[in-house]
C-alpha cells in the first residue's frame, strides 16, 4: 500500500508542476518526511491524508488503493444497467449480450494495436 500511495502522491505533486519542498510546506511535513511517503517508505498519517486529498481534489481511497469517484460511477451504472436487462424476454437478452461481445472484442482488439 506504501509504495501505490508514494506513486500517486508524486504524480499528483508533478501535476501540479510542484517541487517536494513546495509540497512539504504545504502539509507541514520536512522534506525528508515527504521524500518517505512518496518513496513508498512510510504512509502518511490520517490527518494528512484527509490533508492531501482535499489539497488535490481527490479521495483518501484514491490516495492509498488507487480508486476513483469515477470508477464506482460507472460500476453503479453497469450494475443499474445489468438489472433492466434481467427484465427484457430471452431473444432481446441474446441481442444485447451479442451486441456486447462484438463491443468487448472491437475494444480489445484496438487496445491490443490489431483492429479489425
Amino acid at each position: 500500500m506504501a509504495a501505490g500511495f508514494g506513486k500517486r502522491l508524486k504524480l499528483l505533486r508533478k501535476g501540479r508542476h510542484w517541487r517536494q519542498k513546495e509540497l512539504a510546506k504545504h502539509l507541514s511535513v520536512s522534506l525528508p518526511q515527504l521524500n518517505k511517503y512518496e518513496s513508498g517508505y512510510l504512509v502518511a498519517p490520517a490527518e494528512k491524508l484527509v490533508l492531501i486529498a482535499d489539497l488535490f481534489g481527490t479521495t483518501v481511497d484514491y490516495l492509498l488503493h488507487g480508486i476513483t469517484h469515477n470508477d464506482e460511477l460507472v460500476d453503479q451504472a453497469l450494475k443499474a444497467r445489468l438489472i433492466e436487462l434481467q427484465n427484457l424476454d430471452t431473444e432481446d437478452k441474446a441481442v444485447v449480450l451479442r451486441l456486447m461481445d462484438a463491443f468487448v472484442s472491437q475494444a480489445k482488439s484496438e487496445k491490443s494495436g490489431l483492429r479489425r
